[in-house]
């Protein structure tokens, strides 16, 4: 019995070195690697929303990330492209936060869509083509009417000039 359960442990633990240094058994160690879009030509658009939020609706070609991995993250990206952030809505301000944190980080052609997926949903409604989203999109506070709140501007872009720039931009 010692040398049967022997044996499980050393056959447990080959396996987790095996997982440990293959980089296909992510499942086991945790997906580290982060996803970004290439949708668009020299330019990152940027979802800031929690990952719940991201996965039930998001402007196409946009990729998500926590604003505690926006450190890590900016060792990946090139500083010459333009970075668009979004969130939620207008009353988001994760966004603007993650903007000037990229700020801090060398990066100088940063905007943020302070409209969010809200704002860009309800456009997608009177047209899908030139707003598209990715999602089922099924959250009720994306069909409520738009509430706008003052708050310090950074670089702001609206829904009509971010249209343009993905269609102009789209590889």
């Amino acid at each position: 019995m010692i040398i049967i359960n022997s044996i499980n442990v050393v056959s447990r633990s080959l396996l987790m070195l095996v997982c440990l240094l293959l980089p296909a058994c992510d499942w086991f160690v945790g997906n580290t690697k982060q996803e970004i879009s290439t949708l668009y030509k020299n330019l990152y658009l940027v979802d800031v929303n929690d990952k719940e939020l991201h996965e039930n609706a998001r402007i196409t070609g946009s990729f998500n990330v926590q604003y505690d991995d926006l450190d890590e993250l900016a060792k990946k990206l090139d500083k010459s492209y333009d970075i668009i952030f979004y969130c939620s809505d207008y009353a988001c301000t994760e966004s603007d936060r993650a903007a000037k944190l990229m700020r801090l980080l060398g990066f100088n052609k940063v905007f943020v869509y302070s409209g969010g997926i809200h704002e860009w949903y309800l456009q997608s409604l009177k047209d899908s083509k030139d707003y598209p989203v990715e999602g089922p999109a099924n959250l009720k506070f994306l069909s409520k009417p738009i509430v706008k709140f003052e708050r310090e501007e950074i670089n702001v872009i609206s829904s009509g000039e971010l249209s343009k720039l993905l269609k102009s931009r789209k590889n």
